[in-house]
């Protein structure tokens, strides 16, 4: 642990390219990493002995070297001692002293370097014994101290960053090798153990180097164990980012350095060969039909260009124009591209045809002064209004490519269309495809820029009479353009050729592409829309907007069609002219990846990372393929449009993040798409754009509430429990949050605050409002609809859709369909704030996914399950239980991530967040606590400040219980070290906290508690055949103490004493075993039948001893019998105490409560866990998971049976020891819990007699069948 931690070592760089640093980075930026992955590792059942000794072989030695390393190049210059002394002990740790002084060290190695042996002969190295690897790192070691010594400290860097490359050799050949080995022994745990271990030590590098291998390795090592994984895929992944000699980032290691493969029988350089990774010919292009107009471009047109018009035949009625001459002036800009095209094919690319295409690009030819790059250079001057304009220059701000673009120092994002075209020209020389960037890239935008000034002049009441869905209709069609063909230069013959390449040309409406036809109407329809302003601007421009949505989709289906026929010719390795394909599935990515940004993110980094950040090769094809199918909707098109049917697209899963609704609500989840579109709108100061998508949604998209500005005033939000708290505390608003959002969108705000603020503090601002005031709240309301249609007995459709709909909101269609969501944390829901904080919280489950969030999945299922259950498939049934779990369980689990966020933002002095979270709790806080509420207020500053972020913590502790929130949940705030269990604890000197918070007594009954020790102590004696010792502790006890009023131990409480020595006689449930199990004498076992419990542990400890067997039988029925038993009589012996009035004084008869909680849960317990603990919990834990009974990580047995622990402990303490007259409600409460208790002993004798255990169901069967004694005489006989 201490070298795990990083002691000895200094860091004096933040490089990122660092080994350690670039983990750090990958683990949340904890610097703990190392130790945080081997403690976890200790807590993984049998395979911990596994990945401990690799972990500390793979990453805690290797990162504490190489920490050592890089700190002595840091001090090299001026501290040369401290270098050699930090340099020894990183060589220290990663050679190990097993290793003796002999040339390759010995067989008894544990560390790094025993690792690279391991492997040798695996990998067919030259000598096992001391391997290559090995030999070339004590080279280095040498070398580098010889650096050290003459003060070469360049000379070490180089060899330190070589000492990188050579760690990862073994460590890639373990998990080569046990990768494969896990193909053929899929049952074999140590192999999937390793492979966990061994990605483990070289994902965050290969990440860094290509998310796409990265998510490739997580992808195949994700699969379940048991299961046959491909193995083969994974050893592609890492094949594509080993140094094979290219410009290519790697991550410093040749396919020769694995060495060959004794599993393949081949070299790992031969597999690599394998890998497809020469970029194949392009495809023959589809070419332009012209005839050749103009031959010099410096000329004027003349008579050869006769068709200098739009072709109204082409229209033929389907669209008017109102000023045809003026829309010609627009069109004229087709000729420029042909133009360039012409030069193209008279001059090829030579450097002449370019300084000509130059010339029309830049000054233009046929429609003066306008030109192709002024178009292109437009975006910047004319449309930082525009929300499309915009959401591409958001995507492209993080694209290297267009960041200091030609060394001019400037930023060319704003004029990205521009850069592209001048690239294709000036650094590729290729004409054809600058002409198809222009066309692809400048006239898109364009188009829509002017039906937004159409829209926006609708939406002010300045008609412009759909003049400009003229000027947008022209600049699709061009000039020279007829029908059904390919032979005019803009939009409309783009459509043509792709519909051609994808076979989706209508030849009965003349070989016309669908495209075409549909966007004819379209425009048609914009124009009458937009002429329709002046009679009713409101209703026409929520009409006109979709209809401009629509347009958009429409324009993407080409882009689509030509990258999918790209990317299919570099599949098939068709051969044709010297273009090359990879750069034209480049173009078309550019073209419409950013809408997919602001949608997906992660399918986009997916894409960009194989498209825009490297070159799409064959094998990777069909990944391409598959991601840009799953994202169709994204640019509001479907498979169908760009494919002419359904084949080639998979069915959209309505899963969300592992639930699976009854209902398809992928429509209600896509809301978070809006939340991601507004954002990144405001993070570019699009405040116009900004405040139209929140208010009128996409235009895209057709939702229930149409936008988020809908669903904040929309009657779900009314229906949230808290609603009437908010609208209190927020001075009597019923639309609070859009109030609040509006105002912050506002270029003249109300509010003070919203003033002249940044950006990025606006985006945060709006963007966590969105997130907690409005899709909670409508989430939550949505529930209660769901509870209110329940009770109202309304269809059973009717009320699994307004779950449903609570689920789509909370979650969000960002997360996607798998369990836990996305990977790389994008959600923008409650369900994407929980995976942010999770790991500062401790509160991430083993698979990585915050607990809140496994929790309410189970929840949201189990929601589900109980509306599906309700009379059959009709409402009408219990929906209570539907209430209680929305309110009891479902509302605290989803207020601990916001919780955790507002600490988390006011710990990192993010303000803005911090502001903008807390104004969503403190209405819950304030009407719990008033003055924990003005707390959080006074440490939420909207700007600025010195919180204290451990006020906040307190403030938030104190208010769980009021706020039904277990601190189980909550976690350990590893940043301040704050326990919030502890903090509970601390609240009350005398109670006792059982499994860590999950229940807290009013009195100390943690020796009570204690006597699942006895049964941890006997199961263990059982386990190596001692019976004596197990009869001993299970007779005499050993850790539960019975203790005088000064804490002296006077005794010691046992199991058996609970049968032999406690008076039962006079209670109802023991009198039923009497009955039931003795006979006409009153004897059971030939013993008292008072002590059957006792009697039945024996007979089990008598058969074991007999036979031999390690059974822990008697144990088990310690728990079923005696420690059961003891529960009831503990309460009853308070029911009839409470029925006599018999409490004195501070005897109020809580004590008795707690001590049968206590022997309930015990001491050793995890809160939903039937691994750990040894008590009833327990057992009701293990039931559950065998009949699906789970609940937010307990069953809900255990829970019922808490809360009814819980109001028999309020009522007591309440009524004074039931001096109130409050025993018949008392009792009433005992023998709920009674009959709850009794759940776990019935699921269990039916899981034995399926399993047809005869001593199980021995023992079951006695604990069980007695109770329908006083049920059902013949249930009971037979």
């Amino acid at each position: 642990q201490h070298f795990a931690s990083g002691m000895d070592t200094f860091t004096f760089s933040d490089d990122p390219s660092r080994l350690p640093i670039m983990f750090e980075n990958y683990y949340d930026g904890d610097a703990d990493y190392a130790n945080i992955l081997v403690l976890d590792a200790f807590d993984t059942p049998g395979m911990d002995k596994v990945e401990v000794p690799y972990l500390l072989q793979t990453i805690v030695a290797p990162h504490f070297a190489i920490k050592s390393f890089f700190e002595a190049v840091d001090v090299c210059e001026s501290y040369g001692e401290r270098a050699v002394a930090v340099f020894d002990q990183g060589v220290a740790v990663l050679v190990g002293s097993n290793e003796g002084q002999t040339e390759g060290g010995s067989e008894d190695g544990v560390s790094w370097f025993a690792l690279a042996k391991e492997f040798c002969t695996e990998f067919e190295c030259d000598d096992p014994q001391n391997p290559v690897v090995n030999r070339e790192m004590l080279e280095m070691f040498n070398s580098s101290k010889e650096y050290i010594r003459i003060g070469n400290c360049d000379g070490l860097l180089q060899n330190v960053d070589r000492i990188e490359a050579l760690l990862l050799i073994p460590i890639i050949q373990g998990l080569l090798y046990h990768s494969d080995m896990w193909r053929h022994y899929p049952t074999m745990g140590m192999h999937h153990a390793s492979v966990q271990v061994f990605a483990k030590a070289v994902l965050p590098l290969i990440k860094l180097v290509s998310k796409v291998q990265a998510h490739i390795i997580q992808e195949v090592i994700s699969t379940p164990f048991g299961e046959v994984v491909d193995s083969m895929k994974l050893w592609t992944a890492i094949g594509n980012v080993l140094d094979d000699g290219s410009s290519r980032v790697d991550i410093g290691i040749t396919c020769n350095e694995i060495g060959t493969s004794m599993q393949l029988q081949e070299s790992f350089c031969d597999f690599v060969d394998k890998i497809n990774n020469t970029p194949t010919v392009a495809p023959v292009r589809l070419s332009d039909q012209t005839n050749s107009p103009t031959t010099t471009v410096t000329m004027s047109p003349t008579s050869a260009d006769r068709e200098r018009s739009i072709n109204m035949s082409l229209i033929n009625e389907r669209y008017t124009f109102t000023d045809i001459s003026k829309a010609e002036q627009k069109a004229l800009i087709a000729l420029d591209v042909r133009d360039i095209l012409q030069i193209e094919r008279e001059n090829g690319d030579s450097a002449d045809a370019v300084t000509l295409a130059n010339l029309v690009y830049t000054e233009g030819m046929n429609t003066k002064p306008l030109s192709l790059q002024e178009l292109g250079q437009s975006g910047f001057r004319q449309m930082t209004q525009d929300a499309f304009y915009n959401f591409y220059r958001q995507a492209w701000r993080h694209e290297s490519i267009f960041i200091d673009y030609n060394d001019t120092g400037m930023n060319v994002v704003d004029l990205y269309a521009d850069a592209v075209v001048s690239a294709a020209l000036n650094l590729a020389g290729d004409l054809e495809l600058a002409a198809e960037a222009a066309i692809a890239l400048i006239m898109p935008m364009q188009i829509i820029h002017l039906l937004s000034v159409e829209l926006e002049s609708c939406l002010r009441g300045e008609n412009e009479h759909g003049k400009l869905v003229d000027d947008a209709f022209a600049f699709y069609l061009g000039v020279k353009q007829t029908k059904g063909n390919s032979d005019g230069y803009l939009l409309y013959s783009l459509a043509q050729k792709a519909g051609l390449a994808l076979n989706t040309l209508n030849f009965s409406m003349g070989g016309e592409a669908e495209v075409n036809i549909k966007i004819i109407f379209l425009f048609q329809q914009a124009k009458e829309q937009a002429q329709s302003c002046n009679i009713d601007y409101v209703e026409t421009y929520d009409l006109l907007r979709k209809t401009v949505g629509s347009i958009i989709s429409t324009m993407n289906i080409p882009m689509v069609q030509f990258m999918e026929h790209y990317l299919l010719q570099i599949q098939d390795n068709v051969p044709g002219t010297n273009a090359k394909p990879e750069n034209y599935v480049e173009l078309y990515a550019l073209a419409i990846l950013p809408q997919v940004r602001v949608c997906n993110p992660t399918a986009y980094d997916d894409l960009a990372e194989y498209i825009i950040g490297g070159t799409v090769v064959a094998n990777e094809v069909e990944r391409v393929l598959v991601l840009m199918r799953n994202n169709y909707d994204c640019l509001g098109i479907t498979c169908r449009d760009v494919h002419g049917n359904n084949e080639n697209c998979r069915v959209k899963s309505t899963t969300l993040a592992g639930f699976v609704p009854e209902k398809n609500v992928n429509q209600n989840a896509m809301i978070d798409q809006d939340i991601l579109k507004i954002t990144a709108l405001l993070n570019e100061n699009a405040l116009r754009s900004a405040y139209e998508y929140y208010t009128y949604g996409d235009p895209g998209r057709h939702r229930q509430h149409g936008s988020v500005r809908g669903l904040a005033i929309s009657d779900l939000i009314k229906m949230s429990p808290f609603h009437q708290d908010f609208k209190q505390y927020y001075g009597g608003s019923d639309t609070y949050a859009d109030d609040f959002i509006t105002d912050a969108l506002s270029l003249n705000p109300k509010n003070s605050i919203f003033k002249g603020i940044s950006a990025d503090i606006r985006s945060t601002i709006v963007s966590r409002t969105i997130q907690t005031m409005i899709l909670l709240p409508a989430a939550l309301g949505s529930m209660m609809s769901a509870v209110q249609a329940c009770k109202e007995e309304e269809l059973f459709d009717k009320v699994v859709k307004h779950w449903d709909t609570a689920a789509a909101l909370l979650i969000g269609s960002i997360e996607g369909d798998q369990r836990g969501g996305d990977d790389e944390g994008n959600g923008l829901g409650m369900f994407g704030l929980a995976k942010e904080v999770c790991r500062d919280f401790s509160s991430c489950s083993t698979a990585g996914i915050a607990t809140a969030n496994e929790k309410l999945l189970d929840s949201l299922s189990a929601g589900e399950n109980l509306i599906s259950a309700s009379s059959g498939n009709g409402i009408g049934g219990d929906c209570s239980t539907l209430e209680v779990l929305v309110t009891e369980d479902i509302i605290p689990i989803l207020m601990v991530p916001l919780m955790q966020k507002i600490l988390d933002a006011v710990y990192h002095n993010e303000s803005a967040s911090a502001f903008a979270l807390a104004r969503a709790i403190l209405p819950i806080v304030n009407k719990v606590d008033s003055v924990s509420a003005t707390t959080i207020d006074s440490e939420t500053p909207f700007i600025g400040g010195d919180s204290d972020a451990t006020s906040v913590a307190n403030a938030f502790a104190g208010v769980f219980d009021g706020m039904g929130i277990s601190c189980n949940d909550f976690g350990k705030w590893k940043k301040l070290d704050f326990d919030f269990c502890s903090f509970t604890d601390s609240n009350d000197d005398e109670g006792t906290s059982l499994s860590n918070g999950l229940y807290v007594t009013t009195t100390d009954v943690q020796e009570w508690a204690n006597i699942d020790l006895d049964v941890k102590d006997m199961t263990e004696a059982m386990n190596n055949n001692n019976y004596p010792m197990a009869k001993d502790f299970y007779l005499n006890g050993f850790n539960s103490h019975t203790k005088d009023t000064d804490g002296k131990s006077i005794g010691i409480k046992s199991i058996g004493q609970m049968s032999l020595n406690v008076n039962m006689i006079e209670e109802p449930v023991f009198n039923l075993y009497r009955y039931a199990l003795g006979d006409n004498k009153g004897s059971f076992l030939a013993d008292d039948v008072l002590y059957y419990a006792h009697s039945l542990v024996m007979s089990f400890f008598d058969k074991i001893e007999l036979s031999g067997d390690s059974s822990t039988l008697p144990a088990e029925a310690a728990v079923a019998l005696n420690i059961w038993g003891n529960i009831v009589h503990k309460l009853y012996v308070t029911v009839e105490r409470c029925d006599a009035k018999s409490f004195q004084g501070n005897d109020n008869g809580v004590q008795y409560i707690d001590q049968a909680v206590a022997y309930w849960i015990g001491s050793a317990q995890s809160t939903g866990d039937s691994s750990k603990g040894h008590l009833l919990y327990r057992m009701s834990e293990e039931a559950g998971e065998m009949f699906g009974k789970g609940l937010n990580g307990q069953t809900r047995n255990n829970r019922k049976i808490l809360q009814l622990f819980t109001q028999a402990s309020r009522l007591l303490s309440f009524s004074n020891g039931c001096k109130d007259n409050a025993s018949g409600n008392f009792r009433a409460i005992v023998n709920k819990i009674v009959a709850q208790m009794t759940v776990p002993l019935v699921q269990h004798l039916i899981h034995n007699l399926e399993e047809n255990d005869l001593d199980r169901i021995k023992l079951y069967g006695h604990a069980v069948v007695p109770l329908i004694a006083g049920c059902r005489k013949s249930s009971y006989n037979y």
